[in-house]
């Protein structure tokens, strides 16, 4: 696992772009001072294993986890493009029907992970809504 760039981050968690093998992919691990946590840890284990369970066209891909010297490493799909990048990148106002049907996709899309497999989102917000570059036209 080579570590490429570090992506962000919240409270919880820690994302990083790295190549694993010859895939380039993101990387989440718990910060420094939750890993020493064995309740986060528990629950870092069971997002794993609630993700490997994740199938839908609008949720990033879940590839795989890892434990690398006692560090759990969530390996997931690198998309393109987040909202908060897209807004940043727009050199004009965004449409109405897109505004819209980010909207929509989100709320169509949220309910799925909280519902069906009960996972939290603890840090919800525009840098977390993943986008390949396709899906976005302005």
């Amino acid at each position: 696992l080579q570590p490429l760039e570090h992506i962000g981050g919240g409270a919880y968690g820690v994302i990083s772009r790295v190549k694993w093998g010859d895939l380039v992919c993101v990387a989440k691990t718990l910060q420094k001072n939750i890993q020493r946590d064995d309740e986060a840890t528990e629950r870092f284990i069971l997002e794993c294993i609630a993700l490997s369970k994740l199938s839908h066209p609008n949720i990033v891909q879940y590839l795989g986890y890892k434990n690398v010297n006692g560090q759990l490493i969530l390996l997931m799909e690198l998309m393109e493009l987040s909202l908060t990048d897209y807004l940043q990148r727009s050199k004009n106002p965004v449409p109405y029907n897109t505004v819209v049907n980010i909207c929509q996709d989100i709320s169509i899309n949220m309910p799925y992970g909280h519902f069906f497999l009960y996972l939290l989102y603890r840090d919800e917000c525009e840098e977390g809504v993943l986008s390949s570059v396709k899906n976005f036209h302005n």
